[in-house]
């Protein structure tokens, strides 16, 4: 594929607010996740944001779409298909995006809230504790114009956690035949499998980026299921799959060929944040797909880059000083 392709992502954003290290509270344990948020939260966020805190933009499509515009080969045209509000997140993410060359097509709207994270840091190594605001679902917010205008003329489309197999059947229904597609459901499309299946046998991605358990719920396969023979089968609903298994490796299968590359190996001291390491084996299978590299050079470069993100906080701590 020639350089200056034009990528469209679709899915939403996100913003991560750093709590300095060894300011966390009392009443939570480390690695644990709130899922509440409440009129505390709310007043925490903003003294955040008054101090001036270390603040991260987030969000599956946005973390693929970083390291395409920062790293890819391809020299991109990048654009984040999406929506975004009126409050303090939503500026910051946007100022975030053109940092890393990312292009906004988004529908803006007083009523739509992106997520929003608050992160205790802890001593580099150890887990992070997150409060997390979930974000307005897409589906109202994204229109089949909006979707037109950017699939029409994309060489590439991406549909990351969109959270609805409506809003993704939407998508692909309006994207040309000859345009590359690549997928990375998020937890909510697993809650139905069936549908999901469906809906890749429909239109067949060129790449579908998964970790094994998520493997395992398409596949409809138990715990203790072999993720290669997972991987092979899997090819029947997309042309590559790209499956991470966390320290033990990643796997590609294309023809129901599996290949396999290990971790790279990273002392637990220089682990400082894992968050977007799926993320960043998405990009840079997808990149190494487009760029026509062999399969094993492509999770070469997988294992690569994860060790590199997951030694920076945040999903684009490494890719800030490639940004312009």
């Amino acid at each position: 594929m020639p350089k200056g392709v034009e990528i469209a992502g679709f899915g939403a954003g996100a913003q991560d607010y750093f709590r300095p290290i060894g300011d966390v509270d009392d009443d939570h344990q480390p690695g644990a996740k709130k899922s509440t948020w409440t009129d505390r939260e709310d007043r925490l966020l903003q003294e955040l944001i008054a101090q001036g805190c270390e603040t991260h933009v987030g969000g599956n499509v946005v973390n693929t779409l970083a390291y395409l515009a920062c790293r890819g080969s391809l020299q991109p045209n990048v654009r984040f298909v999406s929506a975004l509000g009126h409050d303090q997140a939503s500026d910051a993410i946007r100022n975030e995006l053109s940092l890393l060359n990312i292009h906004g097509m988004t529908n803006d709207s007083p009523d739509y809230l992106p997520s929003v994270s608050i992160v205790e840091r802890r001593a580099p190594g150890h887990d992070r504790m997150v409060k997390g605001r979930p974000r307005t679902p897409l589906d109202a917010y994204v229109s089949n114009r909006q979707i037109h205008q950017a699939t029409a003329n994309a060489d590439v489309v991406i549909a990351a956690s969109l959270k609805s197999i409506d809003l993704t059947d939407r998508v692909f229904a309006q994207t040309p035949d000859d345009t590359v597609t690549s997928y990375q459901p998020g937890s909510s499309e697993f809650d139905d499998p069936d549908a999901l299946r469906e809906l890749m046998t429909k239109y067949y991605p060129n790449l579908l980026a998964l970790n094994d358990d998520e493997l395992r719920q398409l596949m409809g396969a138990s715990k203790d299921a072999d993720p290669f023979e997972l991987a092979a089968e899997a090819n029947r609903y997309a042309l590559n799959v790209l499956c991470t298994l966390g320290k033990q490796g990643i796997l590609l299968s294309n023809g129901h060929r599996v290949l396999y590359h290990p971790a790279a190996e990273i002392p637990p001291h220089q682990v400082v944040d894992t968050l977007g390491a799926g993320d960043r084996a998405h990009a840079i299978a997808l990149d190494g797909l487009l760029s026509r590299k062999s399969g094993h050079a492509i999770l070469s470069k997988v294992a690569q880059g994860t060790a590199s993100v997951i030694q920076h906080v945040g999903a684009h701590g490494d890719l800030y000083a490639d940004a312009h």
